[in-house]
């Protein structure tokens, strides 16, 4: 069996959640499939990035595709004139892609797509013109039209997508993604000072601004004097604001935004701060949390979307819209070994679930299935 992957999602700079799943998936993909053969689609009008990733990956089973277009004229072309057909210009016998990218084709039945969230419909206020402009790009209505099938990342997001877009539920299937296996109990020299951490896209979505307005209360008492906030993570949009908020806190000198960071440094980050912070909004999975309980760091979420699915009893679900909640959670942990301590082991039982192991195999066998 010949499968087709669209993995211009590699080409990307930014290093987000679809990223990350789409690069482990393939890698693993790739590690635990001897027997059929990739055909990768890197498509960029530049040179596409994501030829590196491939850089040392064995040539017999794998050939990658570059047809040096401009995406938006591949996505307009495919939303307007169904051109070109993509299952006619590259032989394949399944065709799969890791996230929403419209391609057009002649027989849709054998494609495969994996949903991650629908939040761009649920919150469109939450993304900037260039992102609902791409979103408006995707077409949604054509992208499912005859679909073969749908992978859902959750059961909260599986339900989304069957409501949301009406699509027949023996039509969407669930298949977890599995965790960075780099990231584990390491030990690492203790901070100078204690410090919170939050690692993600800088965007609305994600809360920053309440995890802020959190840290302001936090710091009003005594005993926190010494506490920081480590904010991790590339810039996404609409980020001003939540800029404006960290410089203008009266406990701002105890914040630091530091970018993008090594996975490194991330495995130090996780392994010395106090405790992770993420009430997000809209999540279809999130992939951070559970990266910080392989690491035996407590994680604070939201009780909203996937997290009670994901995340469970193994991290305190807060109201992402309670600023006291978050605040008082934070303090919890802080303060109370025993919660501390249970969470932690909590944790290491949870991630147990999410292994990219069987997260390929299964996709393997919807391959199978499909091609049958």
């Amino acid at each position: 069996m010949k499968i087709f992957i669209d993995a211009r999602v590699l080409n990307g700079g930014m290093l987000s959640g679809i990223y990350e799943y789409s690069r482990h998936l393939i890698a693993n993909l790739l590690a635990v499939d001897d027997f059929n053969d990739y055909v990768f689609f890197l498509n960029s009008f530049r040179r596409a990035k994501g030829k590196d990733f491939f850089g040392n990956k064995d040539k017999t089973r794998i050939s990658l595709v570059d047809y040096h277009l401009p995406n938006r004229l591949l996505d307009l072309s495919a939303k307007f004139f169904s051109l070109p057909k993509i299952d006619r210009l590259i032989k394949a016998d399944v065709f799969y892609s890791p996230n929403i990218n419209i391609l057009a084709f002649s027989n849709p039945s054998r494609r495969i797509l994996t949903v991650h969230d629908l939040s761009f419909i649920h919150y469109p206020e939450f993304f900037g013109w260039r992102e609902r402009l791409w979103h408006w790009r995707q077409d949604l209505g054509k992208q499912f039209q005859a679909i073969g099938l749908v992978i859902a990342v959750s059961d909260f997001t599986k339900k989304d997508v069957i409501e949301t877009l009406r699509l027949p539920e023996e039509n969407v299937l669930r298949i977890y993604p599995g965790v960075n296996p780099f990231y584990k109990p390491v030990k690492f020299p203790p901070p100078v000072k204690p410090f919170l951490f939050y690692l993600g896209m800088i965007e609305p979505r994600k809360n920053i601004s309440g995890i802020i307005k959190a840290f302001n209360i936090i710091k009003q008492k005594r005993q926190f004097k010494d506490l920081g906030l480590i904010i991790a993570g590339d810039k996404g949009w609409l980020y001003d604001k939540i800029f404006k908020e960290a410089e203008e806190s009266p406990a701002g000198s105890a914040i630091r935004f530091v970018g993008r960071v090594s996975e490194e440094k991330t495995l130090e980050l996780y392994n010395t701060a106090s405790a992770f912070v993420y009430p997000s909004f809209f999540e279809g999975f999130g992939f951070p949390p559970l990266e910080a309980q392989t690491c035996g760091l407590p994680v604070i979420a939201s009780n909203r979307t996937s997290f009670p699915e994901i995340l469970g009893r193994s991290a305190l679900l807060v109201n992402p819209i309670s600023v006291p909640e978050i605040a008082s959670a934070i303090e919890a942990i802080l303060t109370n070994n025993t919660l501390h301590n249970s969470l932690v082991s909590k944790g290491f039982e949870n991630v147990k679930r999410f292994n990219w192991d069987m997260t390929v195999r299964e996709l393997i066998s919807i391959c199978q299935k499909l091609y049958r």
